[in-house]
Formats: C-alpha cells, sequence, structure tokens
C-alpha cells in the first residue's frame, strides 16, 4: 500500500474535522478508474449549471463555500479506506487503488465568482443575493472527483446560511417506515441521495432508518431489499454495500472525443466492459448501462450490436452488448414508454440480460423516484419480464420544519479535449453542456432520438 495515505480523517487549518475522502457518491471513483485507464492525459472543462431560480447565496454563503472549497486539497485517502475499497469493491484493481493513494484535490483548477442578481457589484451589500459561478479546467481523471464535492459543498452552505435553522422531523424513523412499505411491496431499493443531503447527520440517520428495516423485513424470497448506499463513507460507517452505476459523463467524454454519437456509444460500452465486465454478476449495478446521454433511441439502436472484446480469447466474443450488461438505468425516459421499448430490444437480440444465463435483465428506475410511484413500475416491470430496482434520493429528505428545495443543480462536461460535451436526456429542456455542440447535435437529429414522452 502507499505510504501517502493517513490513517485517520484530517483536521482542517481552522480546528474542524475536514470531510472524509470517500464522501463521494460510488460512481465517481468508477468512472475516474475508467478514465486513468483510457484517457489519463486528456483535458476538460468543467461548468456548474443552476436550473433552480431560488437557490441564490448571499456574499457570507459564498466565502463559506470557497473556504470549504479551498480545504478539499487537505482531504486525502486514508488506510481504512483503501483496505474498505478493497473488501468492498473488488472491482478496483490495486493499480486504482495506488492512484487513489496519491491523488490530491488541485483547487487552482477551479475558477469561483459570486454575481449578484438586480444589482451591480459596486452596489451590492452582504445581504444581496446572487448566482455563483464555477468553472474547472485540467485533466479528466484529476477533475472528475470535483463533481460530487462541488454539488455537495454548495447544498451545505446554502443549508447553512441561507436557510433558517431546521429543526427536522425523525428522519431516521421516517426512513424506517418508508423502506418497510417498500420491502413489504416487493421493492429492491438503493439510497442515491448523496448530492442532495443538507448535512451527514442526517443522511446518516436516514440510513440507519433504512437499514433497520431491511433487518427486520427484508431477505425473504417474497419480500423485497434495501439494497445499499451510493455514498461510499456512509456505507462504510453504516455497514452498508456501496452501490453505483455508469454515469453520463462516461459518455459525455467520449462521445465528445469521437465527435459521433452512435459510435462513441459502442465505445463508452465496450471500455466498461474492459473495466468491469468480469465483475458484472458479482456487482450487478456496476453492470447497468445508462442510455439517455444522447437519448434512449439512439442507445438502445446500439445495445443490441455485438462487443468486439480486445481478446479475442474472451468468453464474451459475439455476445450482445444486451446480453452482457446486466440491465439498464432509466433516468429520464418516460418509464412505461421505456419499459416497452426496452422489452423490444431484449426480444430481438434473444438477450438474458447478463452473464448469469437466465437472469431477467434489470431495470433500474431513478428519475424522481418514491415508494408509491416504485409499486407500479415494478409490477409493470416484472409483467414484462424484467427485475426491477429502484434508487430514491429526494423523497427520502423532504421531512423538515424548512422543506428542502431539491435544487436542481449540476456540474457537468462542458469541453473534452477542446471539444464540446453534451448530454440531451430524454426530457425536453434538460439538454445541458457546451452550447455549439448542442446545436450541431440539434441540426444533426432535428426529430430527436430520445424517448421524449415527458413535456
Amino acid at each position: 500500500m502507499s505510504n501517502h495515505t493517513a490513517t485517520t480523517s484530517s483536521i482542517g487549518k481552522d480546528g474542524h474535522p475536514l470531510s472524509p475522502f470517500l464522501d463521494l457518491s460510488l460512481y465517481k471513483l468508477a468512472v475516474q478508474w475508467a478514465i486513468v485507464k483510457f484517457y489519463p492525459n486528456v483535458d476538460v472543462v468543467w461548468k456548474y449549471t443552476n436550473r433552480s431560480p431560488d437557490f441564490l447565496f448571499n456574499q457570507q454563503a459564498f466565502e463559506y463555500f470557497k473556504k470549504t472549497v479551498e480545504e478539499l486539497e487537505q482531504v486525502i485517502i486514508t488506510n481504512e479506506e483503501v483496505e474498505y475499497l478493497k473488501r468492498e469493491c473488488p472491482y478496483f484493481p490495486q493499480e486504482y487503488l495506488d492512484h487513489l493513494c496519491s491523488f490530491r484535490y488541485d483547487t487552482n483548477a477551479l475558477e469561483l465568482s459570486f454575481h449578484p442578481v438586480n444589482a451591480t457589484p459596486d452596489s451590492a451589500t452582504a445581504a444581496t443575493l446572487g448566482e455563483i459561478a464555477i468553472i474547472a479546467r485540467g485533466s479528466w481523471q484529476a477533475t472528475t472527483l470535483f463533481e460530487n464535492a462541488i454539488l455537495r459543498l454548495l447544498v451545505e452552505a446554502y443549508y447553512r446560511f441561507m436557510v433558517p435553522a431546521s429543526h427536522p422531523s425523525d428522519q431516521g424513523q421516517i426512513a424506517y417506515s418508508r423502506a418497510a412499505f417498500c420491502i413489504q411491496h416487493g421493492i429492491h431499493f438503493a439510497d442515491f441521495g448523496s448530492r442532495r443531503g443538507r448535512d451527514m447527520n442526517s443522511h446518516k440517520s436516514i440510513l440507519e432508518g433504512l437499514q433497520r428495516a431491511q433487518i427486520e423485513f427484508g431477505g425473504r424470497p417474497e419480500m423485497g431489499n434495501f439494497l445499499g448506499s451510493s455514498n461510499v463513507h456512509l456505507s462504510r460507517v453504516v455497514g452498508l454495500k456501496p452501490v453505483g452505476t455508469m454515469p453520463h459523463e462516461w459518455f459525455m467524454g467520449t462521445g465528445a472525443l469521437s465527435d459521433n454519437y452512435a459510435s462513441s456509444t459502442i465505445i463508452a460500452l465496450t471500455q466498461w466492459i474492459e473495466c468491469y465486465g468480469e465483475w458484472f454478476s458479482h456487482s450487478q449495478m456496476i453492470g447497468l448501462a445508462l442510455p439517455d446521454t444522447f437519448g434512449s433511441t439512439l442507445f438502445l439502436d446500439r445495445f443490441s450490436e455485438k462487443y468486439t472484446p480486445s481478446d479475442p480469447a474472451s468468453a464474451l466474443h459475439g455476445k450482445c452488448f444486451s446480453q452482457i450488461f446486466t440491465g439498464l438505468r432509466i433516468d429520464s425516459a418516460n418509464p412505461k414508454d421505456f419499459i416497452e421499448a426496452a422489452a423490444k430490444v431484449y426480444a430481438c437480440s434473444g438477450s438474458t440480460g447478463g452473464i448469469d444465463a437466465g437472469r431477467a435483465p434489470t431495470l433500474m428506475f431513478s428519475d424522481s423516484m418514491n415508494p408509491t410511484l416504485s409499486v407500479e413500475y415494478n409490477l409493470i416491470a416484472q409483467a414484462a419480464g424484467f427485475h426491477a430496482v429502484f434508487s430514491m434520493g429526494r423523497s427520502l429528505w423532504s421531512d423538515f420544519e424548512h422543506p428542502d428545495i431539491s435544487p436542481s443543480i449540476v456540474f457537468k462536461l462542458q469541453k473534452v479535449a477542446g471539444r464540446g460535451a453534451i448530454k440531451i436526456s430524454d426530457v425536453a429542456g434538460k439538454a445541458v453542456g457546451d452550447p455549439e455542440a448542442l446545436e450541431k447535435f440539434a441540426k444533426l437529429s432535428p426529430a430527436g432520438t430520445g424517448l421524449r414522452f415527458h413535456s
């Protein structure tokens, strides 16, 4: 093991504890290893986008945010965290663990600025509200972890300074009740709430409530199960399985590099298999493909094509992508319509949905899911021959005296090797990325490529 790691969490310069290194969603680590493996020297630009008009800050909140961002340079992975990843995430090779041991956030890559709303910089006061602008520039592998950190620190600063002191309801008990409902209705679900949490203590309380329901009701054939959390640190603390899928970022980056979204989808799927394919049957969620980056129709047309391994002797040679990946994650399409479209793809390819013959393909529903919707979509998915799982975040964070605003904020790739990066999705109005690349995509695909059934 590298001798660069610390044995315990560090303390900040002003004496308060720093966030643990693993206070990240698992997908960030998964995509970073793929980037290190295939694109270690590619430079990128990231940009923060706020779609919530009320998600504004005053100068004090902005200064606090800047300070916490600067402290990221002091955050390093500990020996205990490395050992945890070895044990719980065996798909990460030693080469990547060594990379994490030497990894340091470089905040010189960031440009942070405050822009008053309805006021000039000269007339702004300490109480003047404004937008925060954030740009990151640097190598893809060195900047990718900023995504989670930036969004988490923004939300923390907002609730510390911009929202009246809130007395939470018994979050743990509420989470327990909702989890019990899901499990007793046969729902398999995971917590994907890392980017929305007001603070780590609230998130920990929620996870403990979910875990308690799993212990009492889960683990039986007729019941559902709480499958784990996307937050790696809290999974370690509470004793859960960290879970995650491939992210939009992977398709955005490879798409920008190839400048051909159909062929880049093949590249992205192929390289993900080269990283994690042998582990798909061990860690089902790492084998879930994400179809909506450039529209699900474009993706599904590629998903039935055959995988060409770098090793001709591979046991996966000649298999379709739909036969190798364990399933699909529905993040923006109308679920009912997507189920129908996906069923046609699997029927045409003769896929059984994964390496394990006979296992039904998995569909993960991750777009604004709640316990009630999960029951409805679970029945529809099962009737179509799928195994359904659900990721929930926002529905677990709504029971405070001052309700959670669930800000629509993203920190996404804008440029990759100087080329525009975009995410289209299956929902009109949610496209994000480089403006010129978005315009070019619209001209090439005037009718759209997604399952755009939402208005």
